[in-house]
């Protein structure tokens, strides 16, 4: 006669203490209850396998059974392993905690068979799921390999072989990472590229990480995983490596051309002869400013189009190439409007300025001129204060020659800075013709 218990059990996907409890004893050589209990206590079964009560139900689903940290007090499940090792009480019928508390089954026979190497399922069942596995394996990857995104946890998971679902509620635990040293070793190589930036600005620990970027990650390192970035092209990754190369000597270009624009708003500031230079300058900057809006989304659609199959490859060699010389193109601009900036500097002004203070040319070399455009550049220009004219050129006479100030050598020189607001009543206004 089939048993139809034994078929509900079967499909469940809880374990209760009462089904676990007679599973290892059939399975192993455990036959007391405080024995068993010892050894899920030891293993710390409810640390990595979350308990509940299935005699009460909330939206659908068994209550969990919570410690409470900071009373430091265990769940009901922890203190009923604690009675069963102590020997105060044994598996009976009539204890309903026994059947109410629960695991889930899988999570339960995973983490058993973890520290004891024992498989607790069903055998016939184990291997007509493995069997279909191994079927399935040759055709088919975890669909995590195909997110868009990635955390350091599923990155981790991807190097290690480890399934980051079933291990997300473990692997911050000490007892875990020591068991797998070897997913802390990945996971520690991964975000020390985080922190430096190689997956963009780091931002917290939560960080995730664009697919396509992490696949070019592990490929630069020798790093292969099958389904991820194994069977990709390095045509792909080199081509998708020179989209990102241009698109950022794009963006330096653009910041270069606007320090020149800057660079250009000074001059004119400086010079009236400057203007029509400037104008025509602003508009071939807004030309290429347009011009490389145009290349940036070329490139951003150049960047869509790798995603697309490795057979469209050539098709987008052809786009970079065209993208490479218009890039060119933009440089050449660039170098020809830096050239017409400097030409457009206005040599008269420095010339008479060099020739002033040329002290070579002694035929017409005047010092007291020099001094006197030297002494108005620092107390009016340079470094302005609060103080009478004859002070601050006192001060900068004292400290820039060797005139007595007492003497006409350095009368001369504060009469010829003085502002025309500051000329005494005695003195000569008729400087105009």
């Amino acid at each position: 006669m089939n048993s139809l218990k034994k078929l509900i059990k079967d499909k469940s996907p809880w374990l209760s203490v009462f089904d676990a409890f007679n599973l290892i004893k059939n399975k192993t050589d455990l036959e007391l209850d405080y024995e068993i209990a010892e050894l899920l206590i030891s293993i710390e079964i409810n640390e990595f396998c979350i308990p509940y009560d299935k005699s009460h139900y909330f939206d659908g689903n068994p209550v969990r059974l919570h410690r409470d940290f900071d009373n430091k007090q265990f769940s009901k499940m922890d203190y009923l392993l604690i009675n069963l090792a102590s020997g105060s009480i044994t598996i009976d019928d009539f204890n309903l905690d026994f059947k109410n508390y629960i695991w889930f089954k899988d999570d339960f026979f995973y983490q058993f068979e973890h520290f004891t190497e024992i498989n607790l399922e069903n055998s016939e069942q184990r291997d007509k799921i493995y069997k279909n596995k191994t079927l399935d394996e040759s055709k088919t990857f975890p669909l995590y390999f195909k997110n868009e995104i990635f955390s350091v946890h599923e990155a981790s998971c991807l190097m290690t072989g480890y399934n980051p679902t079933s291990t997300s509620r473990c692997s911050n635990k000490v007892s875990w990472l020591e068991q797998h040293p070897e997913y802390e070793e990945a996971f520690d190589f991964i975000y020390s590229a985080v922190k430096s930036g190689f997956f963009g600005e780091f931002v917290n620990e939560g960080q995730y990480l664009e697919a396509n970027r992490l696949k070019e990650f592990f490929s630069d390192r020798g790093i292969y995983i099958d389904g991820f970035n194994k069977n990709i092209e390095p045509n792909y990754i080199m081509e998708q490596t020179k989209l990102k190369d241009y698109q950022r000597e794009n963006q330096e270009l653009a910041l270069k051309i606007n320090k020149l624009e800057q660079k250009l708003q000074q001059e004119i500031l400086q010079s009236q002869l400057l203007q029509s230079d400037y104008q025509s300058s602003q508009a071939e900057i807004k030309n290429l400013k347009s011009v490389i809006s145009e290349k940036d989304k070329t490139i951003q659609k150049l960047k869509d189009d790798v995603q697309k199959e490795n057979g469209e490859v050539f098709c987008l060699s052809m786009d970079l190439n065209s993208a490479k010389n218009d890039f060119q193109q933009l440089k050449l601009k660039y170098e020809d409007l830096e050239a017409k900036l400097l030409i457009s500097t206005p040599s008269s002004t420095l010339n008479i300025l060099d020739q002033i203070f040329d002290e070579s040319a002694t035929e017409r070399y005047s010092p007291d001129l020099v001094l006197s455009i030297k002494l108005w550049e620092s107390i009016y220009i340079n470094n302005p204060k609060n103080d009478s004219h004859s002070n601050k050129a006192n001060s900068w006479i004292t400290m820039n020659t060797g005139y007595d100030l007492s003497r006409p050598s350095a009368t001369k020189l504060r009469e010829i800075t003085t502002p025309f607001i500051n000329w005494s009543t005695h003195r000569d206004r008729n400087y105009k013709k």
